[in-house]
Parts: C-alpha cells; structure tokens; sequence
C-alpha cells in the first residue's frame, strides 16, 4: 500500500497535537525513512496535492525545515505547471515558506533568491513579502564576514538567531547539557533564552547554530575572543552526538576564526568524567594542560583545561587564560593541577 495512503490521516491530526522532543523526533525520522526509501530517489513526486499540502502543515508544526524545503520545492513545481505564468496567492504563500526555511538552515543566498522570485511575480506584491525581503536584508547585512567557509557538508553554521529558538530548544531538551556546558535550564524559555541570546551575540562572543542538511538545528557553537586568544564551547542534541559532527562543527569554526579574526590559539574546559568531550577535543587538536578551573565557593566543582596552538610554557599558558577569564569576566578561577583556589603565579 502506498505511503500516502497509511499515513495521510496520520497528518491529518499531527500538527493539532503538542508533541514532545522525543516524540518529535521519532515523527521526523519515520518522515525520512518513508519519503526517501533509498539515496537515490525520493517520493516526494508521487504524493497526491492533498498529502502534499498535509504534509507541509506537519512539518511546520515540527518545525522540520529540511523537509520544508522539499515539499515546498515538489509543490511549487505543480504550481508553475498550473499557473501558467499567472502567479497564484498560492505561489506567493509557498515561496515565502521556502524562502523561510532556506533562512533557518542558514541559505541566505536562496532565501533572498526565493522572495525576489515571489516579489517578482506580482505588480503588486503583499506587504508581508516586502516586509520579509527588508528584514531578510537587514539580517544579511549582520553575517560575519566569511559566512561562506562555514558549510562544510553535511554542516552548515549560521549564526543563532531569535528564529532559531524552538528548534535550539527541542534539542536542547536533553538536561545533561546544560549540566555538562554550564549553560542556563532556560525555565522561562522565551524570556531566558532571548535574553541569553542578546547578552552573548555580540562582537566578541559568536554563537552560531549547527545545522545538518538533512536534519535541521541538530546543536550549537560557541565562541569567546580576546584579541588572538578564544575560548569555545559546544553541545549537540542527543540523537546527534558521535557520529563526528561535534569535531567538524568546531574545526570549521576554528578554521574560519584563524582567518577572519586573526585567531591564533584556543581554549577549551570540561569535566574529567566527561569523555566523549576529551575524545572529540583530542580528534580536532586540543591537548590537556596542567591547569583547571575552580569555583572557590564550590569545591565540587572543578573542570580541566585544555589547548590548541603553539607551544608554550605552563606559565605563559596560565598568563594567557588567565587574561582572557579576567577580560571577557568569566566565572571561575584558573589555578595549577593539583591546587585549589590558588594561581599558577602566586
């Protein structure tokens, strides 16, 4: 029996119903293995207009982008069949959706691509589409320098944005990686998280969104710098981590940070217990050093240091880190391996 068939009610409720990140996940794995039964070929084409459409509405109660992108390419090929040259509200409505999940996914070049198509399309365009292309160039304008070197398939980094909340937060949904990160539990998720996103989206803290091709926001980089010296940290979601995408994610920012902010060495914590992070720092060229850091008023607390760059002495290392704790105001105290609370320099 065909797919549609089996699942075409299936849709018919899905995106009525509150869904949780499990069961999230669990809707867009099952997506994939049915519309894309090999490498080679997928069924998009062989949906009837009804499913088609159905499936649109599910995928954007899931919020799954890369599925968007094609069923909103699959239906805007029937729809220039139809049209014949006569654009429909239709056209216009399905354009701006792609144009939207092109943005998610960090394809600025085919979001404005997409909308200059639909604007194009009518004498008179509707105000949300003219609206949409001015925000969509003010964004544009805000992409770091180099945003190209920052896809590296199946990844594509893009810097976090208010839009990519609900997507960062289904991931984020796995409590050992605030724990693991010393990130905040975002219990106010709309307040806490936009106001996180604010205070560390600036000209010296970089935080981009890690999206994979095929899957969407699967996690996130970050980045801090103080002149040549950075300090980066990342997280995936959990149906996403080892399968080498952490390393790739953070070589592809490291690589593009050497060339565009003249970085020239890195930092990086985590804790002893914590060893699928010591293997991925170990696979991309960190090396652990003789420091750690400490909360004075938390002696559980304790988290090893580690270092990519060239070689220099524990003393220049603790200077170097040190100043970049001190600078950029960092919690925490950087003290020698088997220490407490008091610094390499004292």
């Amino acid at each position: 029996m065909p797919f549609y068939s089996i699942y075409h009610q299936t849709l018919k409720t899905l995106y009525h119903q509150p869904i949780t990140p499990q069961q999230r996940h669990q809707h867009i794995t099952h997506l994939r293995q049915k519309l894309f039964p090999n490498t080679n070929n997928n069924l998009f084409p062989t949906l009837p207009t009804t499913t088609l459409l159905l499936l649109i509405k599910a995928c954007q109660h899931l919020q799954d982008w890369p599925l968007i992108i094609h069923c909103c390419q699959e239906y805007q090929t029937r729809l220039d069949r139809a049209d014949n040259n006569k654009p429909s509200r239709n056209s216009l409505n399905n354009l701006h959706l792609l144009s939207q999940a092109y943005q998610h996914l960090g394809l600025y070049p085919l979001a404005q691509q997409t909308l200059q198509r639909a604007i194009h399309q009518t004498d008179q365009p509707p105000q949300t589409l003219l609206d949409a292309y001015q925000q969509l160039q003010k964004q544009t304008k805000t992409l770091p320098n180099g945003i190209d070197t920052l896809q590296t398939d199946p990844l594509i980094l893009t810097p976090l944005q208010s839009h990519h909340q609900d997507n960062f937060l289904w991931q984020y949904a796995d409590p050992t990686i605030a724990e693991l990160c010393n990130l905040p539990d975002f219990n106010n998720a709309d307040e806490d998280w936009q106001q996180w996103l604010h205070t560390n989206q600036t000209t010296t803290k970089h935080l981009f969104a890690v999206n994979h091709r095929h899957w969407g926001l699967i996690g996130s980089v970050g980045l801090e710098h103080f002149k040549h010296i950075g300090f980066f940290h990342y997280w995936l979601g959990q149906n996403f981590q080892g399968q080498g995408h952490g390393p790739q994610a953070v070589t592809t920012l490291l690589n593009w940070a050497h060339r565009y902010l003249g970085l020239r060495c890195c930092y990086a914590t985590t804790y002893r217990h914590n060893i699928p992070s010591r293997k991925a720092l170990a696979k991309i060229g960190f090396q652990p050093i003789p420091l750690k850091v400490v909360l004075p008023n938390n002696p559980a607390y304790e988290e090893d240091i580690f270092y990519r760059g060239n070689q220099k002495s524990d003393r220049a290392l603790f200077s170097e880190i040190n100043r970049l704790f001190i600078e950029r105001d960092f919690e925490g105290q950087v003290v020698s391996v088997g220490r407490r609370g008091v610094g390499l320099a004292a």
